[in-house]
């Protein structure tokens, strides 16, 4: 289901993609495996951004952070949605603890190609993390981003 739920984003049918991610999560659920159950919970809620879901996105970013906060593609996204819509403070609070307190740090998300291509974000979202990072002037280059 998650691979399905992937081609289907690659596709542009990210409405298609969230059904399949909440099964996935459901069938890693029951089998106990919760770090692929909370990986579905992500994509899934990334491509309710894209499909204008955004509330509810933005609602499941927050609480996937809340039960882990170590993940740290949630709080990029929640950083890059916090941003596009004006909350500064707040996105360079989350950047700065991905940066600085996750282990995988924040430096790939720094690559467009590696947001855009391997981590697949959709593209609401990859516009909104190169508006946080400066690349298109929207809001202007973040304070606490590392060089």
């Amino acid at each position: 289901l998650t691979f399905r739920a992937n081609a289907l984003g690659r596709l542009g049918r990210y409405s298609e993609s969230v059904s399949d991610y909440e099964a996935a999560e459901a069938l890693f659920l029951k089998e106990r495996d919760l770090k692929r159950a909370v990986d579905s919970r992500a994509n899934r809620a990334l491509s309710l951004y894209e499909t204008g879901a955004v509330k509810e996105a933005v609602k499941a970013y927050r609480e996937i952070i809340r039960r882990s906060p170590g993940y740290a593609d949630m709080r990029i996204a929640l950083a890059a949605h916090l941003w596009a819509n004006g909350e500064q403070g707040e996105a360079e609070s989350q950047w700065e603890f991905a940066c600085n307190n996750i282990s995988v740090g924040c430096k790939k998300y720094k690559d467009e190609y590696w947001v855009s291509s391997v981590r697949r974000w959709p593209p609401t979202m990859a516009a909104n993390l190169r508006s946080f990072l400066g690349k298109t002037g929207k809001q202007g280059a973040p304070t606490a981003a590392p060089p």
